[in-house]
């Protein structure tokens, strides 16, 4: 079982990435995101790049995604 778990642990380290979301007026947010299925789509959740119910939605301008190998 534990070979099993570092196993599955070293796939989800090698597809998770962190997220910086970044608006011209100088706010933004970290967050952390990961890749999934073939054609390799991000998935995150919303209040990573600025969704939020309690601000409405206020699109990032610029979205960095930092992957370490």
């Amino acid at each position: 079982l534990s070979e099993f778990l570092r196993a599955y642990g070293q796939k989800v380290k090698a597809s998770t990435v962190l997220i910086r979301a970044f608006r011209n007026d100088g706010t933004g947010g970290t967050g952390t995101g990961f890749f999934a299925g073939k054609p390799g789509y991000l998935v995150t959740n919303a209040h990573v790049v600025g969704y939020s119910r309690s601000e409405g939605i206020r699109k990032p301008d610029k979205i960095e995604v930092v992957i370490d190998s």
